[in-house]
């Protein structure tokens, strides 16, 4: 640079450092430089830097000399420095306003993955499901649709949990690295959530089909009573949905009713098990369509919330940060 002085442009890479004081930059000069020499390296920072030449001839003086980016070519002292302030008063309360939603939306996720974690061991180990599994055979696609709903109930819970966890301490101690891993963890439940709800609703009725069958192979085998053994399989499903047999093409079947319904319930045509399994199936499956729903909803934003407080966070840091400006004798 032209003069007595050089200007250290690396120690500021944009115009948005601000000095010591939180004022516009302050380029101090050292030594018995002229007033024009420091007028000339003033320009060539501000053209380096901005872009432009400078419109109007600054205020200039042996002991400090102010360099003013575009945003403050008509400003002066007192006026640009309440601006740069309430740029940064600004940015720290919409990171105060994100981290709010977030800690409530981790506070959702976190019961969330709790309620889903108790509807899989519910649905693993519950009266109703265990039965159809213990009674299904390998042929049927029940047991396996079966455990990998357990399995993947229990991998999802536990990935809310620690989204939510991870999101919480990054709120606390606005850590980019805790947010980044609460991102990632709400992109991986939600990359999960989405295959989940199209296998629900392009094979909804494949697990009441499957549980159907198996109770139509029971009924049958103990209508041609060839085994003993199935006649008291058959007794434990009219118990558990409290149901009684069937309607079946193939031939009386109050034999079979007398001796595997419950009391009182034997020839009862509202009782068709076939109709109150596919209405206890229909209850279940919406409540878990509405859950897998809700969740999808709090994932997607929970990503939003968390990609805004780490954008927040950078700037921030990059706001707060002091500059020191220069210009020395070469």
């Amino acid at each position: 640079m032209k003069g007595c002085f050089s200007v250290c442009l690396s120690s500021f890479p944009s115009w948005l450092r601000v000095g010591a004081d939180g004022s516009p930059p302050r380029a101090q000069a050292e030594g018995g430089c002229s007033k024009q020499d420091l007028i000339i390296g003033q320009e060539e920072v501000h053209r380096h830097v901005v872009g432009t030449t400078l419109p109007e001839r600054p205020r200039c003086g042996h002991a400090s000399l102010w360099w003013k980016p575009r945003l403050y070519q008509e400003l002066e002292g007192p006026t640009a420095s309440s601006l740069w302030g309430q740029a940064a008063m600004g940015l720290r309360c919409g990171i105060r306003t994100t981290k709010c939603q977030l800690l409530v939306t981790s506070l959702c996720v976190m019961l969330l993955g709790l309620s889903i974690a108790t509807l899989s061991t519910v649905t693993h180990y519950g009266l109703h499901f265990t039965l159809i599994s213990n009674i299904s055979l390998e042929s049927n696609s029940y047991r396996v649709i079966h455990d990998a709903a357990f399995y993947f109930g229990i991998c999802l819970s536990m990935t809310l949990i620690l989204a939510a966890l991870l999101s919480s301490a990054a709120t606390v101690r606005e850590s980019q690295c805790l947010t980044a891993m609460g991102f990632f963890c709400f992109a991986l439940a939600f990359c999960g959530l989405i295959p989940a709800a199209c296998w629900r609703y392009m094979h909804s009725t494949e697990v009441e089909d499957s549980m159907m069958d198996v109770y139509d192979l029971v009924y049958e085998e103990v209508r041609r009573n060839t085994s003993s053994f199935r006649r008291h399989e058959l007794t434990a499903i009219h118990e558990a949905f409290l149901c009684c047999g069937k309607h079946s093409p193939f031939g009386d079947t109050t034999n079979v009713e007398h001796e595997t319904c419950p009391p009182g319930q034997a020839g009862d045509a509202e009782q068709d098990c076939l109709r109150e399994i596919q209405d206890f199936l229909k209850k279940h499956m919406d409540f878990v369509s509405t859950l897998l729903g809700v969740t999808i909803g709090f994932m997607v934003y929970g990503m939003i919330l968390t990609s805004f407080l780490w954008f927040s966070i950078r700037f921030s840091s990059n706001l707060d940060r002091k500059g020191r400006y220069v210009l020395r004798e070469r």
